[in-house]
């Protein structure tokens, strides 16, 4: 899940600007913008990690030329870039504003490239803030907890007859008995 990618520790990067819109008393937009080099340092730790991972014939593991690696790995790098930038954006804006997020709405950011800041928008569903009322010594009224002989009848009739199987009996049938019918007719 998304939420879940963009909490995950994957760098500490502080952010420039957090920019705070309420849309209403439960929905919130937050605007993060990272600078030129916390993107720039992303850029550079993604190459790096992906330098020691790549395995390009003639080289040993993590020996290939930096730009041997982007050339060849530019979409995945890209990807990862975006992400990291995208979580680390997130991360921050919400360690700065302090917000109480139930949800996740939307994530919307522009292109990321190495040598330029970089500006991230997330729609939130937050916990509203409200002024709780006065709730202690509040009067209230107990009501009589003892039963009565029709209330106490009436439970373990109920049980009586959950509990209830049938039994054929020879006697003739009265009120309140089930009775099994069978009939045959000819013309």
């Amino acid at each position: 899940s998304v939420t879940n990618s963009l909490n995950q520790n994957l760098s500490a990067h502080t952010p420039v600007n957090v920019q705070k819109n309420s849309l209403s008393a439960t929905r919130t937009t937050l605007v993060v913008t990272l600078d030129q080099s916390d993107v720039d340092a992303e850029h550079q730790a993604v190459v790096t990690e992906f330098s020691k991972q790549a395995r390009i014939p003639g080289f040993r593991p993590g020996k290939a030329p930096a730009a041997m690696i982007v050339r060849r790995f530019a979409k995945e790098i890209a990807e990862e870039f975006k992400q990291t930038l995208t979580a680390d954006a997130y991360r921050g804006g919400l360690e700065k504003e302090k917000l109480e997020v139930l949800n996740l709405v939307t994530v919307e950011g522009g292109e990321f490239s190495p040598g330029q800041a970089a500006t991230v928008t997330f729609v939130l569903d937050v916990r509203p803030e409200f002024e709780l009322p006065a709730y202690v010594d509040l009067p209230t009224e107990v009501g009589p907890v003892d039963a009565t002989d029709a209330e106490v009848e009436k439970v373990i009739e109920g049980l009586r007859s959950d509990r209830a199987d049938f039994k054929a009996t020879e006697r003739e049938s009265r009120k309140g008995d089930y009775v099994k019918l069978s009939y045959e007719g000819k013309v």
